[in-house]
């Protein structure tokens, strides 16, 4: 059965690769091809995405393709988009821990927003501190700054409420232009709407989020309109003597077109499928080559290759299925940069199910699936084993620690141990694997479950679309799934990951990335202490136990990093991958002649 799917896997990549071959020769002739359509002239460089990007404000870029378009269009104080994930000074000139909670920092003075204003301490304090305030995902970086004090223009000190290890790497965040965010807030009086409170000379104190409509303050004399960034009410009143209620609506969004420092400028934006920059002539690196830079989102795999063979787009990065590889490589006109990656693949459980809860079913899963087979045919050895969340090139990486070969013998051992045994002709228990409606990641669960099936766990695919998907997979409504990390720097992201404390709630589904409801007081006792230890060596101790821990008891299993992969354009010069993945490259690349 297994040598047959392989078989099956081998034999549909050949013929959709003589399907592409043929659409090649069709789009080399008469026929329109996927994508003719976005190329807005000859001097736009054309990336094609694979998923909407949500947004282009770097306090809510937390998805994957907003935060690579948002590392273009704004600029931090430093920045890991690098060749090697090394951290590099950007809008800092100098940043000094003079102790391990105080930060000083100098800007440089020559950076610009694309509107032509300088970069400030001012600047950088708005971005920073209102990040509560706007209810930012990234709030809890303000929530560790006790004290922000600007010095002059360019100087500033931050000094933290106690020691945050991580601290260093949130200054990443790209800053935003105060003078184009901070605008008056929109008041108009509307006691129709809370007459009751009007009639009866009460008002509220409003403390909630700008984000929301609400009430304001306003005394009896009635000149200020309002007091404060309020915005919202809660039900603890004031006092009497108030003579009207005011609505205030704060946007938490900056009005108007974005408005960055980084190396390009916002054009426009078609929906969630299309976004368009320019080059910014003063960005603070020099001027990119790049004229014109167009995203175009294209959902379908099969599509993104007609448009790169047709010759109408220029990058695709991580956005064409490996098994397409070997065609992609053998094509004219094409070149190919990969390199190894911080990202990384896992199957995760919801230890709360009563299957999965135990750790010797979670080990016999582990020897179950033949990853080795897995990199090497659906891969094409664009990937490589993993044995924990750090790739060995981190400096966190332990790799002294648990690890399940492939042992179906072994697989089955453990599951009667666990006492569910094998009954003639009926599965051992059964569980549904939920996946993104994604192909390539379909095919891989597919895969996996058929290698599950093997030793008796009767395994159910169920493929959504993104949206319904991860909204599942983060109200913890899954037995078992498979999601990818895809930046994976800050060893700190453990605690998200894996302390007690981040078990997201229905009522709280953004609490943290523990959907599997782990629990394991001495890891929530590491992971506390590796938050708040500054030396490096130290850190890395704390972190090695924390790795042999979870290698051990499995709350994920950890499958694949795979290689970042760019499909360029022939001609394309100086492109590099990093190992986040972003497109930081873009700011200095070449691109090649064209004749479209």
């Amino acid at each position: 059965m297994q040598h047959f799917f392989w078989l099956v896997n081998k034999y549909w990549g050949m013929i959709l690769a003589a399907v592409i071959a043929l659409s090649v020769i069709l789009c080399a002739g008469k026929w329109a091809c996927p994508g003719d359509e976005v190329v807005a002239d000859g001097e736009t460089f054309v990336v094609l995405l694979d998923s909407s990007p949500a947004g282009l404000d770097p306090r809510f870029s937390t998805t994957h393709a907003s935060a690579q378009l948002v590392g273009l269009l704004h600029e931090g104080l430093i920045s890991t988009d690098t060749p090697d994930g090394t951290m590099e000074h950007r809008l800092a000139e100098e940043i000094e821990q003079t102790s391990p909670t105080r930060y000083e920092v100098r800007l440089r003075g020559d950076a610009l927003f694309h509107d032509g204003v300088p970069v400030t301490s001012d600047d950088v304090e708005y971005t920073y501190m209102t990040l509560p305030e706007v209810r930012s995902p990234l709030a809890g970086t303000a929530a560790h700054i006790k004290r922000f004090d600007i010095i002059d223009e360019y100087n500033f000190v931050i000094t933290l409420h106690d020691v945050h290890a991580p601290f260093m790497n949130d200054l990443s965040m790209g800053i935003l232009p105060r003078h184009r965010c901070e605008e008056e807030p929109v008041v108009t009086p509307f006691p129709q709407i809370f007459p009751f409170y009007v009639s009866s000379g009460l008002c509220f104190e409003p403390v909630m989020s700008p984000v929301e409509r609400g009430a304001g303050i306003v005394p009896v004399e009635g000149d200020a309109p309002y007091q404060g960034r309020w915005a919202g009410y809660t039900d603890r009143l004031w006092a009497p003597g108030c003579s009207v209620v005011y609505n205030i609506q704060r946007s938490n969004v900056c009005p108007g077109d974005p408005v960055g420092a980084g190396a390009f400028e916002f054009v426009r934006r078609e929906g969630g499928l299309y976004v368009e920059f320019k080059a910014f002539d003063d960005y603070l690196d020099g001027r990119p080559h790049i004229d014109r830079l167009a995203f175009r989102v294209i959902r379908d795999d099969n599509a993104r290759i007609l448009a790169l063979l047709g010759g109408t787009a220029d990058l695709a990065q991580n956005a064409v299925s490996p098994m397409m590889m070997p065609v992609v490589e053998d094509t004219p006109g094409l070149q190919v940069e990969g390199a190894p990656s911080f990202k990384y693949t896992y199957l995760a459980f919801n230890l709360e199910d009563p299957h999965l809860k135990h750790q010797k079913v979670r080990q016999a899963i582990a020897h179950a699936i033949d990853r080795e087979r897995i990199i090497e045919y659906k891969f094409a050895g664009t990937a490589r084993l993993s044995t924990g969340i750090f790739v060995p090139e981190h400096w966190a990486y332990e790799g002294d620690v648990a690890t399940y070969d492939y042992d179906p013998e072994r697989a089955r051992q453990l599951l009667d141990d666990a006492g569910f045994l094998a009954q003639e002709g009926e599965p051992r228990f059964e569980l549904e694997f939920k996946v993104s409606a994604n192909n390539f990641r379909r095919s891989l669960a597919l895969l996996i479950a058929q290698q599950l099936g093997e030793v008796g766990i009767d395994v159910r695919v169920r493929a959504y679309e993104w949206g319904t998907f991860f909204d599942d997979i983060r109200s913890r409504n899954f037995q078992l799934t498979t999601l990818q990390w895809p930046s994976v720097q800050e060893p700190n992201l453990l605690r998200w990951i894996f302390h007690s404390d981040n078990i997201p709630t229905a009522d709280a589904r953004a609490a943290g990335a523990n959907r599997g409801a782990y629990r394991n007081d001495r890891v929530d006792e590491l992971l506390d202490r590796g938050k708040r230890e500054p030396d490096r060596e130290r850190r890395k101790e704390i972190y090695a136990e924390v790795q042999q821990i979870l290698a051990e008891e499995l709350p994920y299993i950890s499958l694949w990093h795979e290689d970042n992969v760019a499909v360029l354009r022939e001609g394309v010069e100086g492109y590099y991958t990093t190992p986040n993945a972003y497109f930081d490259a873009l700011r200095t690349v070449r691109p090649a002649p064209t004749d479209r």
